[in-house]
């Protein structure tokens, strides 16, 4: 996020229809917990005044990720809502293997920004960043 901060994105990469504008964020951090308890830590959260993304990334290789997964990232936005009052929060999806059909339905019906691994490359590359190994 950080190398992409005021450019716009192609929103494919997002499976979202239009190309999506990033804005300049003013808080970053990987791994934030909100609270104490299971399914409260956060793998990235950004803040661009009213605005935030949270973040979730499974890096499995051998399964796609199904429907309960999205379901907690969408109880880290509520999380992230209560305790940040945003104006608006972006959740933000990413899976190595990729997605269910079901679970690709549910996002695009809640919301939820998505990206494969492929789309992963597609965006490293727009923003001149160097693709990560096949080997993690």
């Amino acid at each position: 996020l950080l190398n992409a901060q005021r450019k716009t994105l192609p929103g494919k990469h997002f499976h979202q229809e239009g190309d999506m504008e990033i804005p300049w964020f003013s808080y970053l951090k990987l791994r934030e917990r909100f609270g104490i308890g299971p399914d409260r830590e956060v793998d990235v959260h950004g803040a661009a005044g009213l605005e935030h993304w949270v973040a979730e990334s499974k890096w499995h290789r051998d399964r796609l990720v199904g429907i309960p997964p999205i379901e907690k990232l969408l109880e880290k936005v509520a999380l992230v809502t209560k305790e940040c009052d945003p104006d608006l929060v972006r959740p933000w999806f990413f899976s190595h293997s990729g997605f269910t059909p079901d679970a690709e339905r549910f996002m695009t019906d809640k919301g939820v920004l998505w990206s494969t691994r492929e789309d992963l490359d597609a965006l490293l590359d727009h923003t001149g960043l160097r693709r990560l190994p096949d080997n993690i």
